[in-house]
C-alpha cells in the first residue's frame, strides 16, 4: 500500500469520484511502474493531484499554452518537484499548429483559451505555435527510459487521436489510462473511440460522475485486460462497482448512459445553445418528476442512470 496523497498546494478539483477512484488505485499500489501523462493539463490542478497521489513517479503536465507551463513551474516547483509540465499537444502526427488560426484542432487549446479568467499571458498565446507529437515518439526520445503507468487524456474532443499515437505505448507497459468523452454529442465517435479501447487490449467503465461543462461528459477508465488479476481484489474499484460508480461500458452500451435525452434532437438538445446544459438537464427531470439536479458538475445518483432503459429520453 502506498500513502495517501498529500495534496499540499493543490487546489480542489470538481471531479470528487474520480479523484476518489484514480487515487485509491495509486493508494493500493494497483498503477503499473511508470511515469504519469496529464494531458490537456491546463494550470496543472489535475497534475498536481497526481504528482501529491505518486511522490516517486514524474508527472509529465502536457500543456498546449506556454503561459500555462510558466505558471506550473511557477506555482509547482518548489511544493512538487515530481511535475514535468510540458510545452505541447499530443496526436496521432507530429505537426505544427499555431494557437490562434488552429485552436480548436490542438488538444487541450480551445478549453484554455475560453478560460479568460487563469489566463496569465494576455493574447499573446493565441499567437504562439504548439508542436502536436506522438505519445509513442515522446517516450521513445524526449521521455526516453521511462515507462508508462498512468495516463489521463483530457484534449476536448482529441482523445481518440492522441490514443492513436499511443498504441506502441499501450502495447509495451500496459498502463491504466483515462479519456473524457462527451458521450451523446457524436454516437459515431463514442463509438469509435471505446472500439480503439477494446481493440487495444482494455475494458472500459464509466464513471457516473459529470466531468465538464456538458451534463453528459464522463471520465472512462481504461483498465489493460493483462492486469486483469491486479484489479479482480481492489477495494477501491469493487466498492466504486457496488456504489454504481462505476459501470462497464462498450461503444454500444456507453449511449444507454450520461442521459441519453441529450443525443441531438431529443428532450435535452433541442438547439445548440440549450443543449445537454444544466439548465436544459434540469428541466426535462423537472417534466418526469425526478429530483433536481445539484450544482453544477457535483454529483448525485442520478447523473447517469435518469433515463436509462426505464424513461423514455
Amino acid at each position: 500500500m502506498g500513502k495517501p496523497p498529500n495534496p499540499g498546494l493543490c487546489p480542489a478539483l470538481s471531479e470528487a469520484i474520480f479523484r476518489a477512484i484514480v487515487g485509491g488505485l495509486f493508494l493500493e499500489s494497483r498503477v503499473p511502474n511508470g511515469s504519469v501523462v496529464d494531458a490537456g493539463a491546463h494550470m496543472g490542478f489535475e497534475s498536481c493531484f497526481y504528482a501529491a497521489a505518486a511522490p516517486l513517479r514524474t508527472v509529465h503536465a502536457v500543456e498546449p499554452l506556454p503561459s500555462n507551463v510558466v505558471f506550473m513551474r511557477r506555482q509547482y516547483g518548489s511544493s512538487h518537484p515530481n511535475l514535468a509540465p510540458f510545452n505541447g499537444g499530443l496526436g496521432s502526427t507530429t505537426r505544427v499548429l499555431h494557437l490562434g488560426r488552429d485552436a480548436r484542432r490542438v488538444a487541450g487549446v480551445q478549453l484554455s483559451l475560453t478560460r479568460s479568467s487563469y489566463r496569465s499571458g494576455g493574447g499573446a498565446d493565441e499567437k504562439s505555435a504548439v508542436t502536436v507529437r506522438r505519445i509513442d515518439d515522446l517516450m521513445a526520445q524526449q521521455w526516453a527510459g521511462e515507462t508508462l503507468g498512468f495516463m489521463h487524456l483530457d484534449v476536448q474532443g482529441g482523445e481518440l487521436d492522441a490514443l492513436q499515437g499511443a498504441m506502441a505505448t499501450l502495447a509495451r507497459d500496459q498502463p491504466i489510462f483515462s479519456v473524457e468523452l462527451d458521450v451523446h454529442k457524436n454516437h459515431s465517435y463514442s463509438k469509435e473511440l471505446l472500439d480503439a479501447v477494446n481493440a487495444a487490449g482494455y475494458d472500459a467503465v464509466l464513471i457516473e460522475e459529470v466531468c465538464g461543462v456538458n451534463m453528459d461528459c464522463r471520465n472512462i477508465l481504461a483498465l489493460p485486460r493483462s492486469r486483469s488479476s491486479l484489479f479482480a481484489d481492489s477495494l477501491t474499484l469493487n466498492l466504486a462497482h457496488a456504489a454504481g460508480q462505476l459501470v462497464p461500458i462498450d461503444g454500444a452500451s456507453v449511449l444507454h448512459h450520461a442521459y441519453p435525452c441529450c443525443t441531438p434532437g431529443r428532450a435535452c438538445c433541442r438547439t445548440e445553445n440549450n443543449c445537454c446544459t444544466t439548465r436544459a438537464v434540469g428541466d426535462w427531470l423537472r417534466s418526469k418528476n425526478m429530483p433536481p439536479l445539484e450544482e453544477p458538475g457535483a454529483w448525485n445518483g442520478y447523473h447517469g442512470k435518469v433515463g436509462v432503459g426505464s424513461v423514455n429520453p
